[in-house]
């Protein structure tokens, strides 16, 4: 399971090198977890965005709607500035089948499921078409949120564009 947006081999992995990734994903990595306080992983409530406005324009807040228990459906909330730029709209409040098409819906939903139902982050490397340019090549790193600890009912991503 992977990622296509563009590109035959994405690289998409749950085993991070933090160390090797643009800082800003460390910085919200970290952050999260002095959220965490014995629980496995935070909750949007707990997220206060004053803490982090170093890299609000990265983060993309994604619902997870358990309506379908083995088939959840994303929405999402919040985009960051970054990411309506290079996405080349503002999505909040869309489904993200609305949003992309063919493959590249395909391979985003992949990713959210799995971050979902596994509960644990995911890191993927990928070609994002982008209006004017045929693909940018991107990173993205999601977080799963939950209010109890266990049923994840959103996702926070960040994303990382070329400069």
């Amino acid at each position: 399971m992977g990622e296509t947006y563009g590109i035959s081999s994405p690289l998409i992995t749950h085993d991070i090198d933090f160390d090797a990734l643009h800082p800003r994903f460390s910085r919200v990595r970290a952050y999260l977890e002095t959220k965490t306080a014995g629980i496995r992983m935070p909750a949007r409530g707990d997220i206060d965005p004053v803490e982090i406005p170093d890299v609000l324009a990265f983060i993309n807040l994604i619902d997870v709607s358990w309506s379908e228990p083995e088939s959840p459906k994303f929405r999402f909330r919040l985009l960051g500035t970054r990411q309506i730029r290079y996405a080349g709209g503002d999505f909040t409040g869309k489904w993200v089948e609305e949003t992309l098409s063919g493959s590249s819906a395909s391979a985003a939903v992949a990713a959210m499921r799995r971050v979902a139902i596994e509960r644990r982050p995911i890191f993927g490397r990928f070609a994002m078409p982008v209006d004017g340019r045929e693909f940018v090549t991107t990173e993205r790193l999601m977080f799963p949120l939950s209010p109890d600890g266990e049923t994840v009912n959103m996702l926070l991503s960040i994303h990382n564009y070329p400069e």
